[in-house]
């Protein structure tokens, strides 16, 4: 085999396998999620695609804002922001009282969602704009 076949057949193998990882069919998604007008505090995003919920995605949403990278293509959206409701005592006298924590938002932005979004090539911004009823 000359050099000059053997380079190309490893520019080729090299393009197939750049061509291939995983990330490129990720796209960059973030915004801003609100609950009644308001910054979500603190909360966490999914983005589980429609055609294949195995390669879902998911950050934490912090001071109402969200960046993750995610597959393309349709797919659904569930949000969570949790709230304190009180407090459990501690078995252990050295330790605080546990927050008890309950969802704030409606079945239909989590369990039963209903948003969805289209992951398009290339950076997307997506706000929710959420009530908590």
């Amino acid at each position: 085999m000359t050099t000059h076949t053997a380079l190309v057949i490893s520019l080729l193998a090299g393009t197939f396998a750049v061509g291939c990882r995983p990330d490129d069919a990720l796209s960059v998604v973030s915004g801003v999620v609100t609950v009644d007008g308001q910054p979500a505090e603190r909360g966490a995003i999914s983005i589980i695609p429609l055609q294949d919920d195995s390669r879902r995605a998911g950050v934490e949403i912090q001071a109402g804002r969200y960046e993750l990278r995610a597959p393309r293509g349709p797919a659904k959206v569930v949000i969570r922001v949790p709230r304190v409701i009180g407090q459990a005592p501690s078995n252990d006298p050295n330790r605080a009282p546990r927050p008890i924590m309950e969802e704030s938002l409606p079945a239909r932005f989590n369990s039963n969602s209903e948003l969805e979004i289209d992951v398009q090539p290339g950076a997307s911004v997506h706000n929710f704009d959420l009530t908590s009823v």
